[in-house]
């Protein structure tokens, strides 16, 4: 997944040592095994004590104990953001309710769909993917729109809206077929020229996929969503609105108004196609698969949408 998780708490204790509740606890730490090795990240808060094998306790009563350290750390846990290593833009920090989308099957299949294609056969420095794309994706339209947030107060944009902006630029490319572009460009025209397919509506159908089936509806409340506006503000920037005939109206969104238009060209620029997604493609492609001709160093691109972000008047 995004990261091996991290170790589970110990229960330290013995020799005149104390266990998590402060007392003495038993002669060899206890270590809290996930039954089901398959559940992973932050998904493992969510697991009832029932389905952790305790290992190296034996007596009863310190079983009890480690148990009901377990809960009382699951009661006091905070979210945290989380930190991921990107090959272009270093050290990110990453919101845990995309964490938790990252944790689904639906954004895992990203990892196995190439970002360029078949041009890894030709180039084979260029076997980038959809899942990495993705993550610098949300992570630059975040960057870009606290960068609003805080240059123009006067935008009244909200915690909600950042959120949601993120959770776009995450999920954007989440119906992407085998091969991206050379699915939907070549491949669909030639095997069923009938059919009218477009990544941007499998995008939107894989992210409500993803919500119901990974039950993520009360995990987005938990952290201020209104599922009523915000999915559809999400799903409305991905593939634009919802309702095809609400194109002829004056503004066709719902899920904002039109007082925050801006917030629609972060993610897909429908207007001019500036947009974070073509920051993150172009760097991305520029520095995996192309070297500086000085050095021979990595072209990273970094300085250059990050610098886009931040210069914003």
């Amino acid at each position: 997944r995004s990261r091996p998780p991290a170790p589970l708490p110990r229960y330290r204790g013995g020799r005149g040592g104390a266990g998590l509740s402060g007392r003495p606890g038993p002669a060899a730490d206890a270590v809290l095994v996930p039954a089901d090795s398959r559940v992973t990240g932050s998904m493992l808060l969510d697991l009832p004590a029932c389905a952790f094998e305790i290992t190296r306790v034996c007596l009863p009563s310190e079983r009890l104990e480690v148990l009901a350290c377990l809960n009382r750390l699951r009661q006091q846990h905070v979210d945290v953001m989380k930190v991921f290593n990107d090959p272009i833009h270093g050290h990110i920090e990453i919101h845990p309710l995309l964490v938790r989308i990252i944790d689904t099957p639906q954004f895992q299949r990203l990892r196995y769909i190439k970002q360029l294609g078949g041009t890894y056969f030709v180039f084979p420095g260029a076997s980038h993917n959809r899942f990495e794309h993705s993550i610098g994706v949300g992570y630059l339209a975040g960057c870009l729109v606290r960068e609003l947030k805080e240059k123009q107060p006067e935008l009244d944009i909200t915690q909600r809206d950042i959120l949601c902006v993120e959770v776009a630029g995450l999920c954007h490319d989440l119906g992407h077929g085998p091969f991206s572009h050379m699915f939907d460009g070549r491949f669909i025209p030639l095997v069923r020229p009938d059919l009218k397919w477009k990544h941007e509506t499998a995008s939107v159908e894989m992210f409500e996929h993803l919500i119901t089936s990974n039950k993520l509806e009360e995990v987005m409340k938990s952290y201020g969503l209104v599922l009523e506006e915000d999915v559809t503000f999400i799903k409305e920037q991905i593939g634009g609105p919802i309702d095809e005939t609400a194109c002829e109206k004056s503004w066709p969104y719902q899920g904002r108004p039109k007082e925050k238009s801006f917030l629609y060209e972060i993610v897909a620029n429908k207007k001019n196609g500036i947009d974070v997604d073509k920051w993150d493609y172009f760097a991305r492609k520029l520095g995996i698969c192309m070297t500086c001709s000085t050095h021979g160093t990595p072209c990273t691109g970094e300085h250059t949408s990050i610098r886009l972000a931040t210069s914003l008047k």
